[in-house]
């Protein structure tokens, strides 16, 4: 919608300098910017959006502070999946080794640390 009426307003400006400045020019230049800056941000959009539904792993340091927490609680992680949800929040499954003693415990440092809105914590 703000690229939208970015791209209106300049083209009422370019109209407007068009027609009192005689700048006949500017109207197709507004076009060809508006159409690059709508471009950028609908390939920004997919971008953010397509990882999204794709489950995209975002960066393996979530891996790494996430296997230091498990540490932390004296388990070892065995397997370890994680998406994102939306465009700053993850999801997290993980199966970790030991008993089930403290298996919510770890579920609560895991998401008191991390930017983790959904953690599954598996004990084998």
């Amino acid at each position: 919608m703000i690229a939208d009426a970015v791209t209106s307003v300049a083209a009422i400006i370019a109209l407007v300098a068009g027609r009192f400045f005689n700048v006949l020019w500017l109207d197709p230049v507004v076009a060809v910017l508006g159409a690059i800056m709508i471009v950028r941000w609908a390939v920004a959009l997919l971008r953010d959006t397509g990882s999204i539904l794709l489950d995209y792993f975002p960066s393996e340091k979530i891996r790494s502070e996430t296997e230091s927490i498990v540490r932390s609680f004296g388990r070892e992680m065995r397997d370890f999946h994680c998406w994102k949800i939306d465009a700053s929040r993850l999801g997290i499954i993980m199966t970790v080794s030991g008993d089930r003693g403290s298996d919510v415990a770890l579920r609560e440092k895991v998401m008191a640390s991390l930017p983790v809105i959904h953690c599954t914590v598996e004990c084998v």
